[in-house]
């Protein structure tokens, strides 16, 4: 018997409710096909069926197909060792299709230190994996867990294919070591700041960093003491004061020559430079890094100031200055070469100069 229909109220248009037969208790019965269906568009329904349907259209509600994982990821590559040496290789576990792993170690050892190893090639190259502690959120690749140590570790591991533990260091007993290989959605932890650097003979307290203070000639290293404070240690010749130091002046009225000279026979910053012109012609003020007058033949200036005729320049350097590491010398040609040795006439210019 095929499928059915259902006549309703009589009327011009002949209208029909479908139905389908089936069995139900060994007796054929007809029953009303239940659809979602658009009121206006006759191939706008709803169907559920048990298989992929040949053409979809509205809603479809169907069978999840075989192998389509839904909320939960898999946990399904997976290895275990024991580090009984320093040379014990737990591992490689293949980790293909997988973008997580989790390392974990317990036991009864002593002395053990590690490396996460993971390659791209089957096993032929190893780089060491960044993963992250999860006791602590310390991120590394080599770990020393301690003695009898119970620790796990994570790391992502898309576009590798395989991973290992690789000792480096053992001493005694057995380290059990678990890894496995995961397939879900991850979004790392983030790993915790690694420690700064120990001052010398520093006490270890908190996480200390290496800090050093310079006296405007040295490198001064502050060490804490047997208490944990920090100490600063200043030469016993020089007093600690909050004054800062006082720029020295030079001024200089120019000669009938070169007017070569220095004003520091020393290492010193320049702070400020200003310089007249009274002549029609423009001057040159040329500065030297070095702890004497310079030969003009041969020193070449690190820094050269034309005087425009009739004027001043003046410059300041700002907080930091110009350092130089010899001595500040200098010199007022009439020529802008670094060679040039056209001295000027008596009171063309009239310099001053700013540094400590």
């Amino acid at each position: 018997m095929s499928d059915g229909i259902v006549q309703v109220a009589v009327d011009s248009t002949g209208k029909k409710i479908d139905c389908d037969e089936l069995t139900v208790n060994s007796q054929t019965v007809e029953r009303q096909r239940g659809t979602i269906a658009d009121p206006t568009v006759a191939a706008a329904i709803a169907r559920v069926v048990n298989a992929s349907p040949t053409s979809e259209y509205g809603l479809v509600t169907r069978n999840i197909p075989s192998g389509t994982q839904t909320i939960q990821g898999i946990q399904d590559a997976a290895t275990t060792g024991s580090i009984v040496a320093a040379t014990t290789v737990v591992g490689p576990l293949a980790i293909a299709s997988r973008n997580v792993i989790t390392v974990s170690i317990h036991g009864t050892y002593a002395g053990v230190t590690f490396i996460i190893e993971a390659s791209d090639d089957a096993g032929t190259t190893w780089y060491p994996l960044q993963c992250i502690n999860n006791s602590t959120g310390q991120a590394g690749s080599t770990w020393t867990p301690g003695t009898n140590g119970v620790s796990s570790y994570d790391a992502a591991v898309g576009g590798y294919t395989h991973v290992r533990v690789r000792a480096t260091a053992w001493t005694s007993g057995t380290g059990l070591v678990s890894i496995t290989g995961q397939a879900f959605a991850y979004d790392p932890v983030v790993a915790a700041l690694s420690q700064g650097l120990q001052a010398p003979a520093a006490v270890p307290i908190g996480n200390p960093v290496y800090t050093a203070f310079w006296d405007g000639t040295n490198v001064r290293v502050p060490l804490l003491n047997t208490s944990g404070h920090l100490n600063v240690i200043f030469p016993s010749a020089q007093a600690v004061t909050n004054t800062p130091a006082t720029p020295t002046a030079t001024t200089l009225n120019s000669a009938a020559s070169t007017n070569t000279g220095y004003a520091k026979a020393s290492a010193g910053t320049l702070y400020g430079i200003a310089c007249s012109n009274v002549s029609a012609s423009v001057r040159y003020l040329k500065l030297y890094n070095k702890a004497s007058a310079p030969t003009l033949a041969s020193d070449t200036p690190v820094l050269v100031i034309p005087i425009a005729a009739a004027s001043v320049a003046n410059f300041q350097l700002g907080p930091l200055g110009l350092r130089f590491s010899t001595g500040i010398a200098y010199a007022i040609t009439g020529g802008v070469a670094d060679t040039d040795t056209t001295a000027i006439a008596l009171g063309d210019c009239k310099m001053f100069l700013s540094y400590i």
